[in-house]
């Protein structure tokens, strides 16, 4: 197997598409401090389906989408690509033995969500794993040796040591295998266990039923007989109904006479109620009338009653009127009295002042 073609859009650094070529004469790639050499293996260990963001360098998956810096805004997803070849014979997958180059691809978007593809058609990350056990390259072994990681293989103990042989001998995914193969069976086991607690429930449930079944068998038969008892009850009981049955029915045609007699009562006895109430109401109407009438000449007899008092206050003023002009007409009738005796006193006078010798001796006596 070879690494053909290594493509990142978005990786950590690789904000733009990047494409690295791996011709027969690549050996190693060089550059200074910070310039993504690191960032090239954290790729290929992130498409081959590494799970754990320390391994990449990050605290989270999320980490390795570019994060935006001050002249490239940040991107929303990060997609690697790599293409191996020389795969005739070694993938034992059905669906992919058959090609001699494969690229497979893996999308991270901020959202959390990924994608993994193998000739750009979705798959699952198991079957990514699969091709590349097949091929000898595996994430828990030392396919891909990082910084540090050369002293952890001199001072390996002999189990790492071993692990590192079988990954050289390409049994690494027969034990990969084999371990999945007795997970499996463990879990068939437990399943062999718990249809077995199902299996023994699902027995006692069944002597349940099967004594509930002869329960209701006898309790059917018991039934039918109490059926059949129940008829000839019903029958007795009929012959016997029916026997009473004449009498009952001339009783009930007496009933049915009396009931209509006592209902054209009735209806004789509503009507007259009706009648009744039609004229209570009727009543009501002009006793409701009577003694609005009767407020109405409430009201005139008391304005009455009051312009008789204001009258008789009247009159009895008019009384002392009169009373005051007969006694200046009493009055009247004395001064005329006195004037007409004053007037007859100085006729008298004029009278005797007028006559001859009177009037000589009047005139003569002031002369002497």
């Amino acid at each position: 197997m070879k690494f053909d073609r290594l493509e990142m859009l978005g990786f950590k650094s690789f904000v733009d598409r990047t494409v690295i070529e791996f011709g027969g004469q690549l050996t190693a790639i060089v550059g200074p401090n910070g310039c993504g050499k690191s960032n090239i293996s954290d790729a290929i260990r992130w498409v081959l389906g590494e799970q754990g963001p320390r391994n990449l360098r990050a605290k989270k998956m999320e980490d390795v989408i570019f994060n935006g810096s001050a002249d490239r805004k940040p991107l929303g997803m990060a997609e690697v690509s790599l293409t191996i070849s020389d795969l005739k014979g070694i993938v034992t997958s059905p669906e992919y033995k058959d090609y001699d180059e494969l690229v497979v691809t893996r999308r991270l978007y901020r959202s959390g969500d990924s994608e993994y593809l193998i000739n750009r058609n979705p798959c699952r990350l198991k079957d990514i794993v699969d091709i590349f056990l097949d091929t000898g390259v595996s994430l828990d072994t030392f396919s891909i040796v990082e910084q540090g990681r050369i002293e952890g293989l001199v001072n390996a103990r002999p189990l790492d040591r071993r692990v590192l042989i079988e990954e050289a001998a390409g049994i690494m995914k027969y034990k990969s295998r084999r371990n999945e193969a007795l997970r499996k069976l463990e879990l068939a086991q437990g399943n062999l266990l718990r249809i077995g607690d199902v299996m023994r429930e699902k027995e006692s449930r069944m002597r349940s039923l099967r004594r509930q079944a002869r329960k209701a068998t006898f309790h059917k038969e018991y039934q039918e007989e109490i059926r059949d008892l129940d008829i000839r009850m019903s029958s007795l009981d009929f012959l016997r109904l029916e026997a009473d049955l004449e009498p009952a029915e001339k009783n009930y045609t007496q009933i049915r006479e009396e009931s209509e007699g006592h209902s054209a009562t009735l209806a004789a006895r509503e009507a007259e109620r009706e009648r009744c109430r039609i004229e209570v109401a009727e009543r009501s109407e002009a006793l409701a009338e009577t003694r609005r009438r009767a407020v109405e000449v409430e009201g005139y007899l008391q304005r009455l009653e009051n312009r008789l008092e204001m009258l008789s206050s009247r009159l009895l003023e008019l009384d002392g009127e009169d009373e005051r002009r007969r006694e200046e007409m009493e009055s009247l009738r004395q001064e005329t009295r006195r004037l007409e005796e004053e007037r007859s006193r100085l006729a008298g006078e004029e009278r005797s002042l007028s006559a001859p010798g009177r009037r000589g001796s009047t005139i003569s006596g002031p002369m002497n």
